[in-house]
């Protein structure tokens, strides 16, 4: 199987503030506007929710339309 990278980017203004990287597993504050959602999703398991979401929909949806 493929390797697959989910970003989710997360934008105030068209400033993006906030960043998810499923190679890093966790979430980054781009700006300090970004910095207290990032520590609080990092704790909440907002990223633990985010990496399942990697495994069951990304890397799934990938090998259909490879397959």
């Amino acid at each position: 199987s493929q390797r697959v990278r989910y970003l989710r980017r997360n934008s105030y203004n068209r400033q993006q503030f906030l960043h998810f990287d499923s190679d890093l597993g966790y979430y980054v504050a781009d700006t300090e506007f970004g910095e207290p959602e990032a520590k609080k999703w990092n704790s909440d398991g907002t990223a633990d929710r985010m990496k399942v979401e990697v495994e069951g929909f990304c890397r799934y949806n990938y090998e259909i339309f490879e397959g």
